[in-house]
Formats: C-alpha cells, sequence, structure tokens
C-alpha cells in the first residue's frame, strides 16, 4: 500500500468475516479460534502467517523482538511513506518522533539490515513496507504520547490549503511550474490519511484496552475539524483526500454532506459546474463522488449515499466528466454489475424509496435496467482498508439480474 513509485497491476481486496472464518475453517481451526484470529490479525493473511508460523523467525521478526527497533519504528508505521527531501516532510517526521530527523535515518539504515525488514528506502522516499502488518507487530509499544502527537501532526499537515488554488481553474494543472504546490509530500499525506482509517478500524482492537482511549471517536473528531465549516475551497482543497475521510469516519462524512445540502444554498453544488474549456483542468467534483462511491459498497450506507446523489442529480452539470451523480447512482443499481454489496432486497427497497422521493431520477435509474441494446458497466471506487467491497462489484448471475430487473 505504502509504494509512492507503481502502482499495483492486481489489487487484492481486503478479506471480510465471513471469507476469512470460511478458509479457516477449511484449514480446521475452530470458531473460538478463528474469532480470536480475526481481532488479532484484521483477517490480514500477511498477519495470519506469522500468528500461525511455527518458524520463531516468522512468527516474531527480530524487528518486533527487539524494544529499541520496535519503538524506532513507531514514528515510520503511523506515518507511512514520506519523500526525505523537503524540509517540510522532515519537521513533522522531527515532531512525531520527538527528536531530531537524523535518528530517523539513522534507524532506517539499521531497519534495513534485517531479514523480512519492515520498511524501505528507494532514493529520497522512505517508507514501511506493510503499515498494517508493522502496527499490529509494535502496538504494544505505542504509547498514547505517540498516538497524540501523530494527530496533532496529522491535523497540521491535512489543514494545508491546496496554493493550486490561488491560480485560475484553467491553469492549476501547471500548479508545479508557478511554484503553487504543497510543502508536504503527497506520499506523507496519502500515509497519514491511510493510518487515519486504519486507527479507525483497528485503532480500538489495538489500544482501547490498554490505553483507555477511544481511538475511532479521535479520528471522527479529526475529519469533522478539517471541513467543519464545510467551505467549497475545503471542498477543492481536500478534493484527493475526500474519499480516504469518508473511508476514515463514513457516518460523519455522510452527515456532514446532508447537513450542507439541508442549507438554502449548499456548498457542495458549487463543484457541480461546467468544464473551464480546458483538457487539462482537473475534475473538481471526483474526490466528492469517489467518497460517496466508496460508502456505497456497505449496506448500511446505501439508502443515504442514494438520496445524497440524488440530491447533487437534480443540479445537471453540462460537460464530458463520466464523474456525476447521476453516473455513479447508474453503476450501483447496475443490474448485472452493481457497485454495492447490498444483496438483491436492499436495492429494491433504496430503489423504490427513490422512486418516492426523486421519481424522475429514479425512473432514469429503473428504465435504464430494461433498455435494448449495449450497456457498459464502470467499477466504482472502492475501501481500501475496510472490507465493505470484499467480494462485489462483479457481475452477477442470470437470477440476480432478472430478480433486480423484475
Amino acid at each position: 500500500r505504502n509504494d509512492v513509485d507503481t502502482k499495483a497491476d492486481i489489487a487484492l481486496d481486503l478479506l471480510n468475516y465471513s471469507a476469512f472464518k470460511k478458509a479457516l475453517t477449511a484449514m480446521g481451526i475452530d470458531d473460538d479460534n478463528v474469532d480470536r484470529l480475526a481481532r488479532e490479525t484484521a483477517c490480514s493473511p500477511t498477519i495470519l502467517r506469522r500468528r500461525l508460523s511455527k518458524n520463531p523467525a516468522i512468527r516474531t521478526p527480530a524487528w518486533a523482538d527487539d524494544n529499541d527497533s520496535a519503538k524506532s519504528l513507531v514514528p515510520m508505521a503511523l506515518i507511512g511513506a514520506w519523500h526525505a527531501e523537503p524540509e517540510a516532510d522532515r519537521e513533522i517526521l522531527s515532531y512525531v518522533v520527538d527528536g531530531k530527523y537524523e535518528t530517523i535515518e539513522d534507524n532506517i539504515v539499521r531497519l534495513l539490515r534485517f531479514d523480512d525488514s519492515p520498511v524501505w528506502s528507494a532514493g529520497r522516499y522512505r517508507g514501511v513496507a506493510s503499515k498494517i502488518d508493522a502496527l499490529f507487530a509494535i502496538a504494544g509499544m505505542i504509547t498514547q504520547h505517540d498516538l497524540d502527537r501523530f494527530f496533532e501532526a496529522a491535523e497540521y499537515v491535512l489543514s494545508d490549503s491546496d496554493p493550486a488554488l490561488e491560480l485560475p481553474e484553467e491553469d492549476r494543472w501547471l500548479a508545479p511550474l508557478y511554484g503553487k504546490k504543497r510543502d508536504h509530500s503527497s506520499a506523507m499525506r496519502e500515509g497519514i490519511c491511510e493510518t487515519l482509517i486504519i486507527l479507525s478500524v483497528r485503532g480500538n482492537n489495538l489500544f482501547q484496552s490498554r490505553l483507555g482511549i477511544d481511538v475511532e471517536d479521535r479520528v471522527t473528531a479529526l475529519i469533522r475539524k478539517l471541513l467543519i465549516p464545510l467551505t467549497l475551497e475545503k471542498l477543492l482543497s481536500h478534493d484527493h483526500d475526500l474519499p480516504h475521510y469518508a473511508e476514515a469516519a463514513p457516518d460523519e462524512f455522510l452527515t456532514i454532506i446532508e447537513e450542507d445540502l439541508r442549507c438554502s444554498d449548499p456548498v457542495v453544488f458549487g463543484l457541480l459546474k461546467p468544464d473551464s474549456g480546458s483538457f487539462w483542468a482537473p475534475s473538481s467534483q471526483t474526490g466528492l463522488f469517489w467518497a460517496l462511491e466508496c460508502l456505497a459498497w456497505n449496506p448500511k450506507n446505501l439508502l443515504r449515499v442514494s438520496v445524497i446523489l440524488a440530491q447533487l442529480s437534480r443540479q445537471k452539470i453540462d460537460n464530458n466528466r463520466v464523474n456525476k451523480p447521476d453516473d455513479s447512482l447508474q453503476n450501483i443499481f447496475r443490474s448485472w454489475i452493481p457497485q454495492t454489496a447490498a444483496p438483491v432486497s436492499d436495492r429494491v427497497k433504496v430503489l423504490k424509496k427513490l422512486t418516492e422521493d426523486f421519481p424522475k431520477i429514479g425512473w432514469e435509474i429503473c428504465i435504464k435496467q430494461i433498455k435494448p441494446g449495449h450497456s457498459v458497466g464502470h467499477y466504482s471506487y472502492r475501501p481500501r482498508w475496510r472490507s465493505d467491497a470484499s467480494g462485489a462489484g462483479q457481475v452477477v448471475t442470470n437470477g440476480e439480474i432478472y430478480k433486480f430487473t423484475r
């Protein structure tokens, strides 16, 4: 997850609990131990391999067994990845480690010498090989002080507005040439966002009983602080981060958007505007739609996400962007490749509700299910650290297609 230079050819979804339990049951592990291993490993095969291995070097790697090495890994595991050149990145690492940045570089060199090293170094980029593996291995070395400093650093980095917004919209793709770029690297920014998601999903299991703090609540509070009061500048500045924020605090994110849509002049409508005309101009609504698509995979969120997208669909966007609210809705409800993990019965209930409250939009979704001719389906944005989309989003059976279409 923390490789900053390449994109994977194949990305595997995280295992959900039912798939994890089915696999371990087939391995002959009883139900009580399945539940324990699910908690201890976050259903991660990488961590499971360590828990089940009889080889001491695999079960407890040398870097996790040595207290000094494990403690030195804490700030790196929390940040995830960074660029060693910008002074801003180095300052954040120094703050989290509560010491000089040179200490981090010394620790990187030392940790790289271990077999199965938990860190990597490529050019001027640094990072941990597997953030979730590292956090689970060294969780016992993480203190409340470490978490406090991480949350303070996270707020500082993510609160930074995008200097590219100072340029005319058609020139923003040239922002680096004008020197309009953030002080902190995109690798650090994304690494911090992913840590917030992991802490939201797994943090209480790792720290609550030992430290007595609700880590999920702290993540939720930070996301709200970053976005409230909601402004158009914030939405544009955080465009690439919105899917991460949504995955980190799903209920809070939806609440923020719902609160805005209840206002007389919703801020989010400011994103729904025609293209500037420049081929290279970035889309201003991509992040919001990806965030909503990310949350639609969870059946519990399907109705709320659908209603939000339906409200946004009332304002038509006259441009050629693929990301439009009605396109996201069509992808979610497309009968033969639905982009949600909700079962047919839930999708039918939500679609009935949409047709009652938003008849025109509901009609457009319904008529496309039976419209003659070929249909093209698009894959929606998938969560990266939650298992909401595991096993879902592919072509379904003819029986399921017929049931939904009927």
